[in-house]
């Protein structure tokens, strides 16, 4: 017959740390968890503001490139092309803004109108 372990005593958990360390290290990781999810919001935010910036830059050079082919009289078939990637960069330049507003909304900033003023993007053509 093996010897039988001694009983647990009646202030410890089950792996020998008493009830306070065990609530304290609960508080430090639950901080810590805080802590990460914040950080990762910023970053996810910081990420999509800086897809909306690129992506309305890419706007601002089709703009370019296209009034350039209007004032030099270029092929209305060249025009019409670059109408087209002008349309498209703007319509990524739309869906990055949109997500961005997600992100911004899903850490409870709600200035929908200021997005809107801070990322203007220009109709379509």
């Amino acid at each position: 017959m093996r010897p039988s372990a001694p009983p647990p005593r009646a202030d410890s958990s089950p792996e020998g740390e008493t009830e306070g360390e065990t609530e304290g290290e609960t508080e430090r990781a639950e901080a810590a968890r805080e802590k990460a999810l914040a950080e990762e919001a910023k970053g996810a935010l910081a990420n999509a503001a800086g897809a909306v910036d690129l992506a309305l830059l890419h706007v601002e050079l089709a703009q370019r490139k296209l009034d350039t082919a209007v004032e030099c009289g270029a092929p209305i078939e060249h025009v019409e092309r670059l109408a087209r990637t002008y349309n498209d960069h703007r319509d990524l330049a739309v869906h990055a803004r949109d997500d961005l507003k997600i992100h911004r909304e899903s850490v409870g900033i709600r200035q929908t109108r200021l997005l809107f003023k801070l990322y203007p993007v220009p109709p379509r053509r």
